[in-house]
């Protein structure tokens, strides 16, 4: 905090139009401002607003009063005045934005808790319609495939690396590979 008597002279230049001494004001109670914002400013806000642009509004409103119409005889009392500025500033940004319908982020809800957990992508479980459905595909693509495919297709249902499938069946994992590349959906693969 500064004396009695540079504040004093810190305002009279301020007032002067100083450039130096507007950065030294804001610099010294510019920290002010912020605390009182960030006490002030609604967790459920926070995301939506930076405190520094409130800050910068308090100071806006501050320089745009002409010269001379508040006079400051205290540093404590300066510091009050911009705190209610930030207060007044937050107010109305929360009234916007908590105080309607169409801005309340009160009403706000993540996509996902309005879809049920059985509808959620990853976490959706067939019916057992469309398993059987599923079930019938599986072995209808099996019986249209040679016999050698089978332990491969049936090991990657299972979820087996293509190195353990390959090492069941005493071949190098690329033919395993060659194999499953070579399938299509509705002709065999050609050896």
């Amino acid at each position: 905090m500064q004396t009695q008597g540079r504040f004093k002279e810190l305002m009279r230049q301020v007032n002067e139009g100083s450039v130096d001494a507007v950065r030294e004001l804001v610099q010294v109670y510019g920290p002010h401002i912020l605390r009182v914002v960030r006490l002030r400013l609604n967790k459920r806000l926070r995301s939506r607003f930076d405190s520094a642009d409130f800050v910068q509004s308090v100071w806006a409103s501050f320089f745009a009063i002409p010269a001379g119409r508040v006079h400051f005889d205290r540093a404590d009392a300066l510091i009050a005045y911009l705190a209610e500025l930030a207060r007044n500033k937050v107010v109305e940004a929360v009234r916007r934005r908590l105080g309607t319908q169409r801005d309340d982020v009160n009403r706000e809800q993540p996509v996902d808790s309005k879809i049920p957990l059985q509808a959620r992508p990853g976490n959706r479980v067939p019916t057992a319609s469309e398993l059987a459905i599923a079930k019938e595909e599986w072995e209808r693509l099996q019986d249209q495939l040679p016999q050698e495919y089978q332990p491969i297709l049936d090991g990657r249902l299972r979820g087996e690396s293509l190195r353990a499938i390959a090492d069941q069946l005493g071949v190098h994992p690329r033919t395993v590979r060659r194999r499953l590349d070579g399938l299509a959906p509705d002709e065999p693969p050609v050896d």
